[in-house]
């Protein structure tokens, strides 16, 4: 299959529609958390940028934790 195929089915919609879902959840967490960020970017690639700069490195580190357990997570249910 071509990407112009898949573009012609949807797919960018479809990508568009994922994205707009993650940035409308990343946002209520955060806002329910009280965390300083804000979510940005294109429907299709959402982003999140943190407004408090007292963040650590261990912070990061974490975070990084989380997200790779998250990733394992999701990754084991397909």
């Amino acid at each position: 299959m071509t990407h112009e195929y898949e573009i012609e089915k949807g797919a960018l919609e479809k990508a568009g529609a994922h994205g707009r879902k993650l940035a409308e959840g990343f946002t209520k967490i955060l806002k329910e958390q009280s965390i300083p960020a804000v979510v940005q970017g294109p429907d299709t690639m959402p982003g999140i940028v943190f407004t408090c700069a007292a963040h650590t490195d261990e912070d990061a580190d974490f975070t990084l934790g989380v997200f790779e357990e998250a990733v394992k997570e999701v990754n084991s249910k397909r």
